[in-house]
């Protein structure tokens, strides 16, 4: 809920117990990644626990609903001041160097948000556990029964 109280001269703010920090969106990559900025410097970040159609992949064709999934995040985040929050078992980065880490934006969590909407699928690399994966789980459960999204089109 923090995230939209935030004035921009806390941007880069790191709350160390909670492993949390306040960021800029800079822009959209796709449905899964961003760019922000964070103390002066743009960092890419790749969002924990979900994994949206490819639409930017290299050697690989647009997927179905890539394109909404994108559209869907940037429409939530697109100059957005987000929360930035990490979780000790998946990691601080991947192995491209992304930050990992959970986003939310006026209290919202982006991940959740877009499983809910069948924009994007649960996801664990490496069937790696991770502390939203439970829940993240069941809303794209309740999003396949529904058919909302790629779940319905795809």
């Amino acid at each position: 809920m923090l995230a939209f109280l935030v004035s921009p001269s806390l941007l880069g703010t790191t709350h160390a117990s909670a492993g949390v920090v306040y960021a800029e969106v800079v822009s959209v990559v796709d449905g899964d990644t961003i760019k922000v900025r964070v103390d002066g410097k743009t960092e890419t970040v790749r969002l924990i626990g979900i994994d949206t159609p490819e639409t930017k992949k290299p050697g690989t064709p647009i997927q179905c609903w890539g394109v909404e999934a994108t559209k869907a995040a940037t429409k939530l985040l697109k100059g957005a001041t987000v929360t930035l929050t990490t979780d000790k078992v998946a990691g601080n980065r991947d192995r491209w160097g992304r930050l990992l880490r959970y986003v939310s934006v006026k209290g919202r969590d982006v991940g959740q948000v877009l499983l809910q909407g069948g924009h994007a699928r649960s996801y664990a690399y490496k069937n790696q556990k991770y502390s939203k994966r439970s829940l993240y789980e069941k809303v794209e459960h309740v999003s396949k029964r529904e058919s909302r999204g790629l779940w319905g089109s795809c």
